[in-house]
């Protein structure tokens, strides 16, 4: 499930930060008006909008591909502009004289040149993608590694409880063993020597003709 959803949000993270990045970056209107936008979304904790994507989407696979596509979004958009605004000035103005379309130098001159900067991103961006999907299944989710880290420091102390529990049981088991085992022979023998005594004290009574320590009738 995590590979999924890291997977996922890696594909749709690229796919929109590299056409964001070279839209915004062939278009300087839209890049003044949206750009502090990025700047500001860029800028928010990925707790926070993990927190945020949870509420808004639930527990399933979906916040979490969220989370995942927001953290691939911004470092492949950054360098795909980048990359675009870095082509070549040069062939840029030879296109242009050629009578070359905006499209036709987008795809011909643009995104050849901002490519490097393209594949640069990708490398590192499966990575975020796998850290976004487990930061947002530890947040909540239903399974996952994620989930997984979240309640296994539970259940080692658990488990550790239940263990010393099993020890305290067995040892006090065996402490009243061996207090018994030491007390026994003992015990057996002061209660074997008052029996004596009793019977030799009753004994004597008899023979003097008085009555025992028990009633009797005469």
């Amino acid at each position: 499930m995590t590979i999924y959803e890291a997977g996922a949000g890696f594909l749709i993270g690229a796919v929109m930060g590299i056409l964001c990045g070279i839209a915004l970056g062939r278009n300087q209107l839209l890049s003044d008006v949206f750009s502090i936008y990025i700047k500001v979304a860029n800028s928010i904790p990925r707790v926070v909008l993990g927190s945020i994507f949870i509420v808004a989407l639930g527990l399933g696979a979906a916040s979490k591909i969220a989370l995942a596509v927001v953290m691939v979004f911004f470092v492949v958009f950054a360098n795909a502009f980048q990359g675009v605004r870095e082509a070549d000035k040069n062939l840029i103005a030879n296109a242009r004289i050629l009578g070359a379309s905006d499209w036709q130098m987008t795809r011909a001159v643009v995104i050849p040149s901002a490519l490097s900067w393209i594949l640069a991103s990708l490398h590192v961006s499966f990575g975020f993608a796998l850290v976004g999907a487990i930061v947002g299944e530890f947040l909540g989710a239903r399974e996952g590694m994620g989930l997984l880290i979240a309640t296994a420091p539970g259940l080692v102390r658990f488990q550790r409880r239940v263990r010393g529990d099993d020890r305290d049981r067995g040892g006090g088991a065996n402490r009243r063993m061996a207090a018994d085992h030491d007390r026994g022979p003992s015990a057996d023998l002061a209660s074997g020597d008052h029996r004596e005594r009793v019977i030799n004290a009753a004994a004597r009574s008899v023979q003097s003709g008085a009555c025992p320590p028990l009633p009797c009738d005469h």
